[in-house]
């Protein structure tokens, strides 16, 4: 199957002075850019700050013990963009890295992703993950051409889950016992945004001040392929 006549390279969205390839402005202080090689030793600090934090909901936190396994996460997510199979960017605020949004599972033939995102615990309370995930939504659904973008929680990760609820996706139903975190599974709920719901819907996302959240699961580091 043709991939979207749009890739991730471009030009409207290339990063020129990162030298990077993806970038998309989400408001005056805050874009989302691809990570770069040099990211590895933030990234890393930023996941070590937090790690208590996202482990509650991320299964794998307790894989990226190093900024070597960081550097490998950035050279497969790297090549995942290459490939035109996903791309995970970096929230910048003010230039700083304080969290992830990504587009990952892409099938070009269904037209269909999933979202995945994390925010540094400092950085909670501020709207940013809703006003990231609401600007690659639309570059997804309006440039990609992308049908369906897809969000799975933890049913216990209420406040993860508030971000498809406040975008205004629909909850599809519940998959049973559908990932393995820490010591035991879990059930996922499963939300969905149609492309012709969207054109309804995104000017009425009203990201709320009191925004706090947590974490749905990011793209895993041992699922990207070598």
């Amino acid at each position: 199957m043709e991939n979207s006549a749009l890739t991730l390279y471009d030009d409207r969205y290339f990063c020129q002075n990162q030298n990077c390839m993806f970038s998309l402005r989400v408001d005056n202080d805050t874009e989302l850019r691809q990570f770069l090689i040099a990211d590895a030793g933030e990234l890393f600090t930023l996941t070590e700050k937090n790690r208590t934090y996202l482990r509650k909901w991320l299964h794998w936190i307790d894989a990226n013990q190093s900024v070597n396994d960081t550097l490998n996460f950035i050279f497969q997510s790297q090549k995942q963009a290459r490939n035109n199979q996903g791309i995970e960017t970096a929230i910048c605020r003010d230039g700083k890295i304080v969290g992830a949004v990504g587009l990952n599972s892409f099938n070009w033939q269904s037209k269909k992703c999933n979202l995945t995102y994390w925010i540094d615990q400092e950085y909670q309370s501020k709207g940013i993950v809703t006003r990231s995930c609401k600007a690659i939504i639309c570059f997804a659904l309006q440039e990609l051409k992308m049908n369906k973008i897809e969000i799975r929680c933890a049913t216990g990760n209420y406040k993860s889950r508030g971000i498809p609820e406040r975008l205004g996706f629909l909850l599809e139903g519940m998959s049973r016992q559908s990932e393995w975190l820490n010591d035991h599974y879990v059930d996922q709920a499963v939300y969905g945004m149609l492309a012709h719901e969207w054109k309804l819907t995104v000017n009425k996302v009203q990201p709320e001040k009191t925004e706090v959240v947590d974490e749905v699961e990011v793209v895993e580091f041992e699922k990207l392929e070598a």
